[in-house]
């Protein structure tokens, strides 16, 4: 069994759909008004929930062997630093928790490139970078960097076994059903095809800690 948080985001849409293609069992965790006519047609258990509520989470991840973590406040908006906090940092916390509860084998966690420290001008972006809240842009940047280096004490401290993969803006070019998007810029799936592949294999074959690597732009860049 593997469990999707954030199942109705564009990521863990497209995510889901892949593993279902690929046969396995998935179960999303959507919010508790969440609308999920993106499922029409798959074979997908619903698990309603809230990051912010380690309850529902150990019962969503009951029986799972892998988590897959996307759930998350994605926002540039002044004043939302508690929310950001809450949701972003607080959540990846209940998420160890429940995990560990649960008995998951492997948390894979999708972090953001934001979440790493901008380095000089014409350097690679790359994990080798450090995570530190105090030298990325904004609440949200600061929040991802938080909650990366949460994930990784957890790993290096407690022997977690977690995947991070850092992000950098994949999203779909194909709208599915549900989806009431209205962006006035949009990312081809195809330029990231490489994202959701990786993360089908991460929670079998990639060791902790280990980073995905993916193409924006004609940049070289983390996800």
């Amino acid at each position: 069994m593997l469990v999707v948080t954030g199942a109705t985001g564009h990521i863990g849409n497209v995510l889901i759909r892949e593993l279902v293609t690929h046969g396995q069992t998935v179960r999303a965790l959507v919010l508790p008004d969440d609308d999920c006519r993106p499922f029409a047609g798959l074979e997908v258990e619903i698990a309603r929930g809230d990051v912010t509520d380690l309850k529902s989470l150990e019962s969503a991840f009951a029986g799972a062997d892998t988590v897959f973590h996307l759930a998350g406040i994605v926002t540039i908006m002044p004043g939302m630093e508690k929310l950001l906090e809450r949701v972003n940092v607080s959540g990846v916390r209940n998420v160890v928790t429940a995990c560990r509860t649960c008995g998951v084998r492997r948390l894979v966690y999708t972090s953001s490139v934001h979440a790493i420290a901008e380095p000089p001008h014409g350097t690679i972006i790359d994990e080798s970078q450090p995570f530190d809240p105090d030298r990325v842009l904004g609440d949200y940047a600061r929040s991802k960097a938080r909650a990366t280096l949460l994930l990784l004490d957890e790993v290096r401290k407690r022997g977690l076994d977690a995947v991070i993969c850092f992000s950098s803006k994949p999203t779909v070019d194909t709208k599915y059903p549900g989806d009431h998007t209205t962006f006035s810029f949009q990312y081809t799936l195809s330029n990231h095809a490489n994202f959701f592949l990786s993360l089908l294999a991460v929670y079998c074959f990639i060791s902790p800690i280990t980073s995905l690597t993916a193409y924006f732009g004609g940049i070289t860049t983390n996800m």
